[in-house]
């Protein structure tokens, strides 16, 4: 059975084709009513479905056309559609000579079976076509036509008022939310900075006594004396770092700045700078790629290539460190399989189509893979040892919080004495 398909949605049309085709129809599709008249001239069909409302010529438009030509007139026609299909539409659908109206979406076994019973119906009917009433009266078509088609303005003006009212209490709540979360940010920063000092100041005090105390009376001090102060002054001086590290983690979002395009080739220039010391003292060799632009943070972004160029610097082992510095777009093959063999994607969450995937590899002395969770977050430490490991468990707990505000995931992949690759995705 020769199917003519006519329907704007190219999905539709598709869905309808499957379809018919598994019942043996072959399918002959239109985009609109004016293709429909061009498709029935090439081959005329047996059966005709068309949507109610497309472009250029709507399903109503179309009908009339055949049903005012003697010659195709006799094709049954069926409208499927999930506009104009309230009762006086499917009544006028009728009224010029449509032989059912079915109302989308439907069930594929409940619509051939409908078909079926329509074209079984349409058999019965006395050949050659009588004239439809309506069809003879353009003044009464063309004013339930044109009262359908006010009736339908109508209610999508209706709809479109609802939805801009909805907009715009939409808008306002936005506005109130984000006036909210920046005088909760200020608040935040303030308090952040107000318990930073209040901390800071004690700590300098003591600081201070101790240094006093052991520049004055060190020598006066037995052994254990001297090893008490001087366990008092390395507190401090780690305290302090530790509400440093704290600081910098909450200004990742009470000091975030508005994204912009970044160069990391730029970003790496300044961090290999910042750690010259670091990298001249641990003879590191560190080669890299050529970076691309990205759309970012460049403050955090030098935090987060800093932190990670640095822990592959502290914990390099017996050598001198050698650190690569690899990126891919995440479109690539093997991007992707490290992004499938990494603990990457929270349950849910749908992959990165585009962006990068950034990875910054060592040969240190690795990580037991029973703690790649743990060490993101804040304060986790695998290490004690303050002499040939310090720190204070923030580092990677920021860089993943930065590569998150990005957009973006950051995971490890790594053997004990073998070395680390830290991955992170950028958008």
């Amino acid at each position: 059975m020769k199917t003519l398909v006519v329907d704007d949605n190219a999905n539709e049309r598709k869905l309808l084709r499957i379809n018919l085709e598994r019942h043996g129809c072959s399918v002959i599709e239109a985009a609109d009513g004016v293709e429909g008249l061009e498709r029935i001239s090439e081959v005329y069909p047996d059966l005709i479905i068309s949507d109610a409302l497309m472009p250029r010529m709507d399903g109503y438009q179309f009908l009339r056309k055949l049903k005012t030509d003697n010659n195709l007139k006799a094709i049954p026609f069926i409208f499927y559609s999930a506009t104009y299909t309230g009762q006086r539409e499917v009544e006028l659908a009728v009224a010029i000579g449509a032989d059912a109206f079915i109302i989308k979406p439907k069930d594929p076994d409940e619509f051939w079976t409908e078909i079926l019973s329509i074209l079984e119906k349409c058999k019965l009917r006395p050949q050659p076509v009588p004239p439809v009433k309506l069809i003879q009266e353009d003044e009464e078509y063309l004013s339930r036509y044109s009262s359908m088609i006010a009736a339908k303005l109508e209610e999508k003006i209706t709809e479109c008022e609802k939805g801009f009212t909805e907009l715009k209490r939409t808008q306002a709540e936005l506005e109130l939310k984000t006036a909210e979360l920046e005088r909760s940010n200020a608040e935040l920063e303030h308090f952040a900075h107000v318990a930073s000092h209040d901390l800071k100041a004690p700590l300098i005090s003591v600081g201070g006594f101790a240094a006093i105390l052991q520049k004055k009376y060190g020598d006066r001090l037995d052994a254990k004396g001297r090893e008490y102060l001087s366990r008092i002054m390395d507190g401090t001086t780690r305290m302090e770092l530790l509400i440093n590290d704290l600081m910098s983690y909450a200004r990742v979002t009470t000091h975030a700045r508005p994204f912009r395009p970044v160069s990391c080739n730029t970003v790496l220039g300044v961090v290999l700078s910042n750690l010259g010391a670091a990298i001249e003292e641990s003879g590191a060799d560190i080669s890299f790629d050529d970076l691309p632009t990205v759309t970012g943070d460049e403050t955090q972004l030098i935090q987060l290539f800093q932190n990670l160029i640095s822990n592959a610097i502290t914990y390099r082992g017996h050598g001198p460190p050698e650190i690569r510095i690899s990126v891919k777009p995440v479109s690539d093959p093997d991007a992707q399989a490290a992004i499938r063999t990494g603990r990457v994607l929270p349950t849910g969450q749908t992959a990165m189509r585009t962006g990068w995937l950034f990875s910054i590899s060592d040969f240190g002395i690795g990580i037991n893979p029973l703690q790649f969770e743990q060490i993101f977050k804040i304060f986790q430490r695998l290490h004690t040892d303050d002499s040939k490991y310090p720190g204070t468990g923030i580092g990677l707990a920021l860089c993943k919080k930065i590569v998150e505000r990005h957009g973006g995931r950051i995971w490890v992949e790594s053997q004990p004495g073998k070395g680390s690759t830290f991955y992170f995705t950028v958008p």
